[in-house]
């Protein structure tokens, strides 16, 4: 969807559906692909500050484009009054919400793969110390 003159626009419910609908397409697909064809890949909470820091630069760069150009990247997020720093930090809470879901997926996966591969008859993988 191609918005040639953003100074007359006004963001719709319409447009907000269809960019829930794209990117949540794009979600389910990932989702899916996380779970059946990955099954050994594996989150850790240490991977949230790579996923904070490239948020962090994103906001950067779309705030400069935006306050530079005059326009917003997008019209939502205009950098002039509170609801866009709303929807900033509500656009966080659900990344880190999303990865912490995922974080919880994997670390049940990991334990699961743990204990499914070490049996009580392997020798222990710590070497004792006599």
């Amino acid at each position: 969807m191609c918005i040639r003159d953003r100074s007359t626009w006004d963001p719709t419910k319409e447009f907000v559906l269809a960019m829930a609908y794209l990117h949540g397409g794009f979600l389910l697909l990932l989702i899916l692909d996380f779970f059946i064809c990955l099954p050994g890949l594996f989150f850790f909470k240490e991977h949230s500050v790579c996923i904070l820091i490239v948020a962090l630069l994103y906001t950067a760069v779309n705030l400069t484009a935006t306050l530079m150009s005059g326009t917003p990247v997008y019209p939502i997020i205009t950098y002039k009054d509170l609801a866009s720093y709303i929807f900033i930090l509500l656009s966080l809470a659900l990344l880190f919400g999303t990865f912490y879901a995922v974080e919880c997926c994997t670390k049940s996966r990991r334990k699961r793969i743990i204990f499914d591969d070490i049996s009580f008859t392997d020798p222990p993988l710590i070497p004792r110390l006599e």
